[in-house]
């Protein structure tokens, strides 16, 4: 009894697994342990913040769940700023995102919000530090 919100980006079914994968730039790896992620405007004059948490991962981009409240604002194409920390230690990793698609999550109260970043040249040694996070803490991806 899980309602689809129907925003994916994608002409695709969105449970066609072929179709994630098309979509994905890499395989998102499940996190061991919660990590908090903080959403929020990208601007000025679209100022708010949320934080989430997140469920996978990988350098193009994660999901995390967020209360619905918080994910009424977050429709499919809005732009936002994510900062997160795989590990305490580090530093957070900074990323503008596009969000691809809200799927209700199974606890009640809150969605699913999945996100691509946003790799422009500054952004480029940004996700190179995350890929290298990530394999550093899961291993290697196939």
């Amino acid at each position: 009894n899980r309602r689809m919100l129907n925003i994916t980006s994608t002409n695709q079914p969105r449970n066609n697994p072929a179709a994630l994968s098309d979509r994905r730039k890499g395989r998102r790896r499940n996190l061991h342990g919660p990590r908090q992620a903080t959403l929020m405007g990208n601007g000025c004059h679209d100022d708010w913040q949320c934080s989430g948490l997140m469920l996978n991962a990988s350098a193009g981009g994660f999901a995390c769940r967020i209360h619905n409240v918080d994910a009424n604002r977050l429709t499919a194409g809005r732009i936002v700023r994510a900062v997160f920390r795989l590990d305490m230690h580090q530093e957070p990793f900074d990323f503008h995102a596009r969000i691809t698609n809200a799927t209700q999550a199974g606890t009640p109260g809150f969605t699913i919000i999945g996100m691509e970043f946003l790799i422009d040249a500054d952004r480029k040694l940004e996700s190179k530090r995350l890929e290298n996070a990530l394999i550093a803490a899961y291993g290697e991806t196939e």
